[in-house]
């Protein structure tokens, strides 16, 4: 039987959490804390993970980030905050009305396009909500892909089994009009449940994503195209963008 779930929850954690290792997630949140001890001056409070899912850059993350200042994940999403990864502060959340006082947190991040599932409207008044809880200079780090690089492959299919022997089947088209890859995603569980569910994720433009972020009272100070700190280009496994709470 097919069941037509939320894209977030049982779905989404089961067909991406095999994709998601140690060895990725140990460098990933090694760029985080070292990205975070560079900021000169990070304001005092905690640093945020916006979209924390099972945790698994929070738990890697706790007792690096500069000043020993804690790590605390937000996700609104049950299902992955009672997988998560380890033991670290979390609270059940929504990024669009953040449970957190205005001016509090020393610093914040989102990766895997957390921050780009949402309609441009929608997405305005996140960056807005983000900029409230953190405190002038706090840094913010946000990860996802370059458009270009789905513009060269605006089509792709994938069919595999997983490691618990779930079939997962996938399809993506980007639609350069919009912005925005929609994709369909089932994965069989071995049981025979079926979960399906519909997504979009927007993908802008380094310039479009400068501006967006500038109407939302930051400053861009760092564009990444990979763990290593090299520049963006149409094949680049990452756009990684650090930006600055405007004081």
């Amino acid at each position: 039987m097919t069941s037509h779930t939320p894209f977030f929850g049982e779905l989404y954690l089961r067909s991406t959490r095999p994709f998601l290792g140690d060895r990725l997630s140990d460098r990933e949140a090694g760029y985080l804390a070292h990205a975070f001890g560079s900021v000169a001056g990070l304001p005092p409070g905690p640093i945020l993970d916006l979209g924390c899912g099972h945790g698994r850059h929070v738990a890697r993350l706790q007792g690096r980030v500069a000043g020993g200042r804690p790590v605390v994940g937000i996700d609104f999403d049950r299902h992955s905050l009672r997988s998560r990864e380890g033991a670290f502060p979390a609270v059940r959340g929504d990024l669009r009305a953040l449970p957190f006082a205005t001016r509090s947190a020393g610093g914040a991040y989102a990766w895997y396009s957390t921050l780009f599932v949402f309609d441009d409207p929608v997405q305005r008044a996140i960056l807005a909500e983000v900029a409230r809880v953190l405190r002038p200079g706090a840094p913010l780090i946000l990860q996802t892909l370059p458009r270009e690089r789905l513009e060269r492959n605006p089509t792709s299919t994938w069919a595999g089994e997983l490691p618990d022997g779930s079939r997962l089947e996938e399809q993506n088209r980007f639609d350069p009009d919009t912005g925005r890859d929609e994709g369909i995603r089932k994965l069989t569980t071995p049981d025979g449940r079926v979960l399906s569910a519909h997504y979009f994720i927007r993908y802008y433009r380094v310039a479009e994503l400068q501006d967006l972020l500038s109407d939302a009272g930051f400053t861009v100070r760092w564009i990444h195209g990979g763990l290593g700190g090299e520049p963006v280009t149409a094949e680049s496994a990452d756009l990684i963008m650090g930006v600055e709470r405007n004081g």
